[in-house]
């Protein structure tokens, strides 16, 4: 961390003034003219070191540094962030939306489609909801499974098992949360993944 040095010259972007002395209390504008200053002060001499106040300084010249400027010292004031940019600031610049966003939605559903092989559980064991990897219930159809998946913020995939097929798998949905989609073909089975959405593009 820098600390102040008594007598340096200052800098405030902000408050500062180039035909002030450059003092804590009636700083310098910009770095161009305390180096300029700097310049005529003795070799060893507080004035020798420019110190700049917080905030961001917009270079709109080259600042060119010379024999003459032999023993300058530009530093931070006492440790505070300054940031020097070669690019120019947008004023009153006004934002329009050029192409939406999309929301976060499912695929479209695959049938006879069957993602939950494995994960989910076996033949005669189906895995809770907040299970690892999956978890599944009973729902009233592939559409409210497909809801469920949407509106569940972990899960990543669905597979629905159809009424027709035996317990304890009859109607059931499964949820996928570890972001496989490595489905199989199989009979009574629909399976869909959900896919992010992404922020609109504004100018």
């Amino acid at each position: 961390k820098t600390t102040h040095v008594d007598g340096a010259l200052v800098v405030d972007g902000s408050t500062g003034d180039d035909s002030n002395p450059g003092t804590v209390e009636k700083p310098l504008k910009t770095i161009g003219a305390a180096v300029s200053l700097a310049r005529h002060a003795a070799a060893g001499s507080p004035a020798k070191t420019v110190e700049v106040r917080a905030g961001t300084y917009y270079m709109t010249t080259p600042l060119h540094l010379t024999e003459a400027d032999s023993g300058l010292t530009i530093q931070n004031y006492n440790g505070e962030e300054v940031w020097l940019s070669g690019a120019a600031p947008i004023k009153e610049l006004e934002w329009e939306l050029w192409k939406p966003g999309t929301n976060t939605s499912m695929s479209d559903p695959q049938e006879n489609t069957n993602n939950a092989e494995n994960a989910c559980g076996d033949h005669g064991h189906v895995k809770p909801p907040g299970s690892d990897q999956c978890g599944c219930e009973t729902m009233a159809s592939a559409d409210v499974c497909a809801s469920a998946c949407l509106s569940a913020d972990n899960c990543t995939s669905y597979t629905y098992h159809a009424s027709s097929l035996p317990s304890p798998w009859t109607s059931m949905c499964c949820l996928r949360t570890d972001g496989v989609w490595d489905p199989v073909s199989e009979s009574g089975h629909t399976a869909a993944q959900k896919t992010a959405g992404h922020a609109g593009i504004w100018r």
